[in-house]
């Protein structure tokens, strides 16, 4: 097992004889830390997966599982719990399960046990700046790093970025040789997520000393403070982690309908500037109010009529639409 590494196990309660057994809890150990942010183990309920909390006492963590009443064992009961732990650090620890009577919980009905030994797990890190701006293409940087002497097989990256409106919020570019290609993204309606994942999709060995850093570049088009965390999966557990959180604002001076790349529509079109196509100075010798007050005859312009088909004071573009992933 790896430190960082989710895995899951299972304890089995079973009454082989005919008597039942009122208010029966299962109370548990772990030795080989006090620390209660040393181990994380959850259970499962229904379809949830719920924390158990962990207290320090003797030197050892303890907790138990089911209501603090107890619960009845039946004559031929047999039913089977599931849960995952974690271990945030590399060491030999020790768990030991009893199965006992509220009323009496010095006297085990049954116990088992088990050892496990942590190894260091994979290092997983990020890099990038703290603050951009909207539309501006920043750099990110994805650390995955092995200092133990145990290979790891089948090995992907998942990444999730929170603070989102829709999937169309950011867009990421991968390098692929010396070229930059587009890195595909799903939008995670239900939780408010741009999902994605790096590598193939069986995943890649990452051997013993394996040090390797990916370059990304990130684009995030609306202001928001966005959360980007990575994930190193391997057999469905996640068996490292990096945060990296990012603030996005407007560029100075600009608001969001004056963006450069928001492309104009029939009812927010923007009037012609100098330098857009279709734009007349003037004469010379006018103030831009003096101009805006002339009527076309004035300036020698033809009339403008309105129609359906027709834009005033020049025509307008779309900005090139991006391709959607």
């Amino acid at each position: 097992m790896l430190a960082g590494a989710e895995s899951a196990f299972a304890v089995q309660l079973k009454n082989e004889g005919q008597t039942a057994v009122a208010g029966v809890r299962v109370l548990f150990d772990i030795s080989g830390t006090a620390n209660p942010d040393d181990v994380s183990i959850l259970y499962k309920e229904g379809v949830n997966w719920l924390r158990l909390p962990l207290a320090a006492a003797a030197g050892k963590l303890t907790g138990a599982f089911g209501p603090d009443t107890g619960f009845p064992v039946a004559g031929g009961y047999d039913a089977t719990s599931q849960f995952k732990v974690t271990f945030a650090k590399a060491g030999t620890y020790s768990a030991s399960f009893r199965a006992v009577q509220v009323a009496t919980p010095a006297i085990p009905l049954a116990t088992t046990t088990w050892d496990v030994s942590v190894l260091p797990g994979l290092v997983l890190t990020s890099g990038g700046p703290h603050k951009t701006v909207v539309d501006h293409e920043s750099t990110v940087t994805v650390t995955l790093s092995n200092p133990t002497a145990t290979p790891v097989d089948g090995v992907s990256v998942a990444f999730e970025i929170a603070g989102v409106a829709s999937g169309d919020d950011v867009s990421i570019k991968y390098r692929e040789g010396n070229t930059w290609a587009p890195l595909p993204v799903a939008f995670d309606e239900a939780n408010g997520t741009v999902v994605g994942t790096v590598g193939p999709a069986g995943g890649f060995p990452v051997p013993a000393g394996y040090d390797q850093t990916s370059v990304f570049k990130v684009t995030y088009h609306a202001p928001s403070t966005y959360t980007a965390t990575f994930r190193a999966m391997s057999g469905g557990a996640v068996i490292a982690e990096a945060a990296k959180t990012v603030e996005v604002t407007l560029e100075h001076g600009k608001s969001q309908a004056e963006k450069p790349d928001t492309p104009p529509t029939d009812s927010t079109a923007r009037h012609a500037r100098p330098g857009d196509p279709g734009h007349r100075a003037g004469p010379p010798g006018l103030s831009r109010r003096r101009q805006r007050l002339r009527s076309p005859e004035e300036r020698g312009e033809a009339p403008i009529r309105c129609g359906r088909d027709q834009v005033m004071n020049g025509r307008t573009s779309p900005r090139e639409a991006r391709p959607s992933v």
